[in-house]
């Protein structure tokens, strides 16, 4: 993106777990808006513990939408499957933002390991 780089807002797709998307993300996300001059959306996901029907306890993220705003956003996940995850989120945000692509670094092959 060059020097619009510096017009963008890097927002990180949340993973399931709270510490997932810490493990993934923070450092991430921290580390490329130093070096393109992006803003860092990722302080925009937070995340609440519930039960789930089972009686399990699970994390529901939570997307504080005022950061957001008006901006221009770059999606990123770190892995792709089907790019669900990318068109739901997308979908999601459209009338807060200006989605201005997504990227992901890699793409799940099927194995059988999720089945």
């Amino acid at each position: 993106f060059g020097e619009q780089s510096k017009k963008l807002t890097l927002l990180c797709i949340p993973a399931a777990r709270k510490l997932a998307n810490k493990r993934r993300f923070e450092e991430f996300s921290q580390n490329v808006c130093l070096a393109t001059g992006m803003a860092n959306a990722y302080d925009a996901i937070s995340y609440v513990r519930e039960m789930n029907a089972d009686g399990e306890p699970i994390d529901r993220s939570i997307l504080d939408t005022t950061k957001l705003e008006g901006k221009t956003v770059l999606l990123f996940d770190d892995i792709i499957a089907s790019g669900n995850s990318i068109i739901r989120f997308s979908e999601a945000i459209k009338d807060l933002c200006h989605v201005a692509g997504a990227l992901a670094l890699g793409k799940k092959i099927s194995d059988g390991y999720d089945k």
